[in-house]
């Protein structure tokens, strides 16, 4: 039997939530996740969801994660083009949860 795919996730708002319920579902693990803000509201309710994740300092700190087959990033619209160019050049498959936009007129 092979070992189930293990994911970080970037947010851990209510569309990482879905997300990891999702993925653990369908026999995943979540390895790691990290917010933008330490003191985010989010990371109980996301623990309640993914018992026992490790919450990782930063986008930077999942993205060196080297357990990780795979990453989700929840990030909102405005925050994504910073983080686009690390996104797309990891090797590893990642998920944009939401669409690219530069700007709310795109």
């Amino acid at each position: 039997m092979s070992q189930p795919i293990r994911l970080g996730i970037l947010g851990a708002g209510s569309i990482a939530r879905h997300h990891a319920v999702a993925a653990i579902g369908a026999g995943a693990t979540i390895s790691a996740a990290c917010t933008r803000r330490r003191d985010s509201p989010n990371w109980d309710a996301f623990l309640d969801v993914a018992p026992g994740v490790r919450r990782l300092s930063d986008c930077k700190a999942l993205l060196a994660e080297p357990g990780i087959d795979a990453i989700i990033a929840c990030l909102s619209w405005n925050v994504m083009p910073q983080w686009l160019d690390d996104l797309l050049s990891d090797p590893r498959p990642i998920l944009l949860e939401k669409p690219i936009a530069l700007d709310a007129a795109s």
